[in-house]
């Protein structure tokens, strides 16, 4: 396959990987569904203008980085080597082993952001990783908002997975928050040590074999997800067309976006300073009420 040059490119290349899982009937597509509504909610903000710093930059970043995952895709179609990270994620999903949605956006996200991030950044913009700061903590905030949003929509696909989003109340979403903040700035000091380094394919493949591992500890029997995964998997639907459905049509309120990225900037990036500042732009995640008449609960949310 041809490299994407442009957003509406890797869009396009992201439908193609989705409609072929959802024809084969292939777990193979639940993570680029995902990945697709990220990358769309990041094109929206880009053609919309005045979210961003530099729109262009983020466009290529955003192409450039989709690319990392098109090529170990590839590889891994052509019965080709791709890396650890992405084996473990694709063998995953091609295997009859019943694992839960969740799982397999985890491994895919695991590779993508723990791996291929900071290979990108470093490609990018290594001679002035302090220019795209900012629009890489913009970034996060639509991931999070994306994530959220999919709760909700999972519940039509994955029971289990809905009634403990309700329980929870706002402690997963807290988890969330803080897992995705400190796996991207991981990346990001990921990408400073490549920048500054003279063996960097040394540091890759270090890399790689430390978020293998991870990968595969999150298929053990006895790790917390695989355990999850035991019950909630039980009761998930099958049907990929369906979970691709369920895991786009999520819109990202960039106002919303810029309030928060903005004070995870103004708190330095840290994870727990930006909690701190961002909580004031945050009514409470979830309240939960039983109606009157109907014995119902409804949501409301940020």
């Amino acid at each position: 396959m041809t490299s994407s040059t442009s957003l509406e490119a890797t869009l396009a290349r992201l439908d193609r990987i989705i409609e072929t899982a959802s024809v084969e009937r292939s777990h193979l597509g639940v993570f680029p569904a995902m990945y697709r509504t990220v990358t769309g909610s990041i094109r929206d903000a880009v053609r919309t203008g005045g979210f961003f710093d530099d729109d262009d930059r983020t466009e290529h970043m955003t192409v450039v980085f989709a690319e990392s995952y098109f090529e170990a895709y590839d590889l891994y179609r052509r019965s080709e080597r791709s890396s650890k990270s992405w084996a473990v994620a694709f063998e995953a999903a091609d295997t009859p082993q019943r694992l839960m949605i969740l799982q397999h956006l985890l491994l895919g996200m695991n590779a993508h952001i723990n791996l291929d991030l900071g290979l990108a950044t470093a490609a990018v913009a290594s001679e002035d990783l302090e220019a795209i700061h900012a629009d890489f903590f913009r970034v996060n905030e639509i991931l999070r908002q994306v994530l959220h949003g999919l709760q909700t929509r999972l519940g039509a696909v994955s029971p289990r997975v809905s009634m403990l989003d309700r329980l929870g109340g706002p402690w997963d979403e807290r988890v969330m928050y803080v897992s995705i903040h400190t796996c991207r700035d991981l990346a990001w000091q990921f990408a400073r040590r490549l920048a500054g380094s003279s063996d960097a394919r040394a540091l890759a493949e270090a890399r790689d074999n430390d978020v293998a591992w991870l990968a595969r500890l999150m298929l053990r029997r006895w790790c917390p997800t695989a355990i999850a995964a035991n019950i909630i998997s039980r009761v998930e639907s099958r049907d990929i067309p369906a979970i691709v459905d369920a895991l786009g049509g999520v819109e990202v309120d960039f106002d919303k976006a810029e309030k928060i990225a903005g004070a995870e900037l103004a708190a330095g990036g840290s994870v727990a300073g930006s909690l701190q500042e961002a909580a004031r732009y945050r009514r409470p995640l979830q309240t939960f009420r039983r109606q009157a008449a109907g014995q119902t609960w409804t949501e409301s949310s940020v």
